[in-house]
């Protein structure tokens, strides 16, 4: 069996219980299956999988690394429940609204938490409480440099990542003018804190996984997400479909469901599903520099016109770089210029070759399949 079909085989034992058709006498390459698996960040899914069906590698060494990162995703979780916990007393006790976003509830629609891994917490406040926000955390011993990034701020609890975020806007018009809306589409938990509406949790799900997409790839687990949520009814697919509407993210839908019908209902690929398999699977859980290339190839028509679209940035963008143009635009041409030599020959010289490299290695086949991405999942592009 190839390790592709073995690993959605087992996921779908592992999530649904699905009976897996063949006996512990099964050869496979553990190796493709664990690197595979990793990728995605599910690779404790499927240890634990191969775990329960008596089916581990018979290579000694891939067993091991199976069944260390079932290990390593329960601890996690004891670790991540224990932060929330605190993040969740601190804020209740000083008053302050928030909500959970994410994978931090994302994970209890799971058979077991601990299977629903994320690499940091999301947590969102308003932004007037912001600084009251931060400081209570460090009060308690969360540890941070202040810097307030464009969404969020960085804060850390021995090696547990909080992302405290004041917004989830992405950047992307379209999507922005909803995702700006979140405080009005909350319901009371108690106390002070809050959840998003069912049909507004699973939009702002989607919209996150089209913004990865478009940067390249946002790996399978997300589908997973939305799998498991649409088993269990949890939203109202039609009120859903709306607010997919309002930010012309009903094709993008669409194309997920298509592929979650492939990977989790057996459903027979169609040319473009299996194209977009294709990118999902090779971007690994977070995307990869050489999937954003294509797409964004792909919708500059020009390999030329993309570089010179990421030397000469917008305006709006150069002014977060270099914050003297909002007093002095006039020095726009000198700041580009000295973007450019930066680029060249400053300390991150290397990857910006790489990456131009990356760029210039496309070839019209790679470049008429992302093209067909972006057609075929309807990709907001005004962040490309």
């Amino acid at each position: 069996m190839k390790f592709k079909d073995l690993f959605f085989c087992l996921l779908r034992n592992e999530i649904c219980g699905t009976k897996i058709e063949f006996n512990s006498d099964i050869n496979y390459d553990a190796e493709m299956l664990y690197k595979l698996s990793k990728a995605h960040d599910l690779a404790h899914l499927i240890g634990d999988a191969l775990l329960r069906n008596n089916i581990l590698p018979k290579d000694d060494k891939w067993a091991e690394k199976f069944k260390e990162e079932q290990r390593l995703a329960v601890y996690r979780e004891m670790q991540m429940s224990s932060v929330i916990e605190i993040i969740r007393g601190l804020f209740q006790e000083n008053r302050i609204k928030f909500m959970l976003l994410k994978g931090a509830v994302m994970r209890n629609f799971y058979p077991e938490t601990w299977q629903r891994t994320s690499c940091d917490i999301d947590v969102l406040v308003k932004e007037e409480d912001l600084s009251k926000a931060v400081s209570v955390l460090v009060d308690a011993g969360f540890t941070t440099d202040g810097l307030k990034e464009y969404h969020d701020v960085s804060l850390y609890y021995g090696n547990v990542h909080l992302e405290l975020h004041y917004n989830v806007m992405e950047s992307i018009p379209t999507m922005d003018r909803l995702l700006t809306k979140i405080w009005d589409y909350t319901i009371g938990v108690g106390g002070f804190e809050f959840k998003e509406t069912p049909q507004y949790f699973v939009f702002h799900h989607i919209a996150h996984m089209s913004y990865h997409c478009m940067t390249g790839g946002c790996g399978v687990r997300p589908f997973i997400d939305l799998f498991i949520l649409r088993n269990k009814c949890f939203y109202d697919e039609q009120k859903l479909i709306q607010l997919l509407k309002t930010c012309g993210l009903l094709r993008f839908y669409n194309g997920i469901l298509e592929l979650i019908g492939v990977w989790f209902n057996d459903n027979k690929h169609s040319e473009m599903s299996a194209v977009v398999e294709k990118y999902i699977l090779s971007g690994g859980a977070y995307g990869c520099p050489k999937n954003s290339h294509k797409l964004k190839i792909a919708h500059n028509k020009s390999k030329i016109l993309y570089i010179l679209r990421l030397i000469f940035l917008p305006y709006k963008n150069m002014c977060a770089a270099y914050p003297i143009l909002y007093k002095h635009k006039l020095l726009l041409p000198f700041c580009y210029i000295h973007r450019l030599f930066s680029k060249l020959f400053g300390r991150k010289s290397k990857r910006a070759k790489k990456n131009l490299h990356n760029i210039l290695s496309n070839d019209k086949t790679t470049i008429d399949a992302a093209d067909k991405i972006l057609t075929y999942l309807g990709l907001p592009t005004e962040k490309i």
